[in-house]
């Protein structure tokens, strides 16, 4: 819920016309920072995080991915 939340302030939200983005939230075992995230990208989108600060963080990353994508 605490992921879902952000990204409703951040005004994103589902659709069930375009790419698939999962969001779980947990605990990241290889950091233990509060910005740790983990982004694995195949079909579909799955960010886990353990905190709004890694959500943040992984969709900058995607920001950058999809910015470089479209060079």
């Amino acid at each position: 819920e605490l992921l879902k939340s952000f990204f409703t302030k951040q005004g994103l939200s589902q659709d069930n016309g375009g790419l698939k983005i999962n969001f779980i939230q947990k605990d990241i075992k290889e950091n233990d920072s509060d910005e740790a995230y983990s982004l694995k990208i195949d079909n579909a989108i799955t960010i886990s995080a353990k905190t709004s600060k890694g959500a943040f963080y992984a969709v900058q990353t995607l920001k950058q991915i999809f910015r470089k994508g479209k060079k």
